[in-house]
C-alpha cells in the first residue's frame, strides 16, 4: 500500500492573504477551495489552510478534574 504524504493545516486570519501568499512565493494553484477551507498540493506535502475561528474544534479540552 502507498503511503500518503503529510497533511499540515495552517490556520490562517485571513484566508485570502494566505492564498494570495502561497500562490506568489510557492508557485501553487489551490487543488481546493471553498471559503473556510483551501487545500494546496505541494509534490510531498498537503498543505491546508483553515481560518482560525476552526481551529478551536480540532484543540477542545476535556474536563478530566486533574491539575498540575
Amino acid at each position: 500500500m502507498k503511503a500518503r504524504n503529510p497533511i499540515v493545516i495552517h490556520y490562517v486570519h485571513d484566508m485570502e492573504r494566505a492564498k494570495l501568499f502561497y500562490t506568489a512565493v510557492f508557485g501553487v494553484s489551490p487543488a481546493f477551495e471553498s471559503p473556510d477551507w483551501t487545500t494546496l498540493d505541494f509534490d510531498a506535502v498537503q498543505v491546508d489552510l483553515a481560518p482560525e475561528k476552526r481551529s478551536s474544534w480540532l484543540m477542545m479540552e476535556s474536563e478530566t478534574g486533574a491539575t498540575r
